[in-house]
């Protein structure tokens, strides 16, 4: 090994993730790089790797239990290069440390016995250091994963780059989970006496779901392999409300889901639904009207009458008028799909026309038209409408 030349690539290059593949290359095996806590913060390989466990790994960012146990065991043990098996072989694992603390581990997925370990140590010295500058010295604050993720869902982070630098050298650099899940309770005292209970179920049933505690909810999170239909026997067996987010494009984006989710949980409150397990997607259209409800959207002064005429005598013209306009203005869908006579149908479109002026001829009114009658028929109580 030329020491020399891995000491020059080290002083040049400031990325703990080139630092990892000019290691791996050298030994010409696949590296994977974990925290303290067995989360992968990195990991390289030139070839593919099929073996079912290590890609479960990589892509929930966490070694398995099993594999945790062992390397847990060999470090009790005094260990400080050691084999454990994973999967269908074996790992050679070395110990990251800075001064006496473990700060991560470094598996070797490739025999490297031919390997000097003298030059292993070596290697693993500068990961090391790279990993403790990149974790401790670029981040704004020495965080706990789940700090970070506390300070994103409370809106700390005034942009990505700033929250990148914090993720920096954490797992959460590489969490790739596809959902998460939001549970919540029906009161604090069922919070106080189920939660324990609820994050044992998560953390057993979800492998590196990571759930933690927020405003007294639990937040999990989903990876593609793991099931929803897993969700709902927690939720059902424990009596939980569960809103499942839609797939996470970037971390970073994870508080604006949240803040969707809530408005949800408002909405089914404000609905008196006591149970229930649903996704932020089914909810996005009443989400987006309540959105729009909110920030003074301003109805169609005609659709409003109509409106007032519906509550007041408790007639449907809003929904026969939004279903007209969907069905194209085929009077016969519309009565297929209100179960009403065309007649009564007519009658409807001819009023509205008529005694409100409203034009449904004009396509250029009609998108205006549609979004004023979704406002007005949640009003109305017509929600099932608009649940995907």
């Amino acid at each position: 090994m030329d020491k020399s030349a891995m000491l020059e690539f080290f002083f040049n290059n400031n990325s703990f993730n080139a630092l990892v593949q000019e290691i791996s290359a050298m030994f010409h095996c696949p590296i994977v790089i974990t925290d303290n806590a067995f989360h992968i913060i990195c990991s390289v390989s030139s070839m593919e790797y099929e073996d079912p466990i290590y890609q479960t790994a990589i892509s929930h960012s966490k070694l398995s239990e099993d594999t945790c146990i062992k390397i847990g065991n060999m470090v009790e043990a005094g260990q400080n290069h050691f084999r454990v098996k994973f999967g269908e072989n074996d790992l050679c694992v070395g110990i990251l440390k800075n001064s006496e603390a473990i700060i991560g581990y470094v598996l070797y997925l490739i025999d490297t016995d031919a390997a000097d370990i003298r030059d292993l140590f070596f290697c693993e010295g500068m990961i090391a250091k790279q990993l403790f500058l990149e974790r401790y010295c670029t981040s704004t604050s020495i965080s706990t994963a789940e700090e970070i993720l506390t300070d994103l869902l409370n809106g700390e982070y005034t942009s990505e780059k700033i929250f990148n630098m914090q993720i920096a050298g954490t797992f959460l650099s590489h969490f790739s989970a596809k959902r998460f899940a939001v549970i919540s309770f029906s009161n604090m005292h069922d919070f106080d006496e189920k939660h324990i209970t609820v994050l044992q179920r998560c953390k057993d049933c979800f492998h590196a779901s990571h759930p933690f505690i927020y405003k007294n909810k639990i937040i999990i999170f989903l990876h593609k392999d793991h099931s929803q239909q897993e969700i709902k026997n927690i939720a059902h067996s424990l009596n939980l409300n569960v809103i499942v987010s839609d797939e996470l494009d970037r971390l970073f984006n994870m508080n604006k889901h949240y803040a969707r989710m809530c408005s949800i949980e408002d909405y089914l409150c404000k609905k008196n639904k006591t149970s229930y397990v649903v996704s932020e997607h089914a909810f996005s259209i009443i989400t987006f009207l309540m959105q729009l409800k909110q920030n003074d959207f301003r109805i169609d002064n005609k659709i409003s009458a109509l409106l007032k005429h519906d509550l007041k005598n408790n007639t449907e013209f809003c929904l026969t008028l939004y279903i007209y306009i969907i069905c194209n203005h085929s009077l016969k869908k519309t009565a297929e799909n209100l179960h009403t006579h065309s007649n009564t149908v007519l009658y409807r479109i001819q009023k509205a026309k008529e005694e409100f002026e409203i034009d449904t001829d004009n396509p250029e009114l009609h998108f205006y038209y549609l979004i004023s009658l979704s406002i007005s028929l949640l009003e109305l109580g017509y929600d099932e409408l608009f649940i995907l």
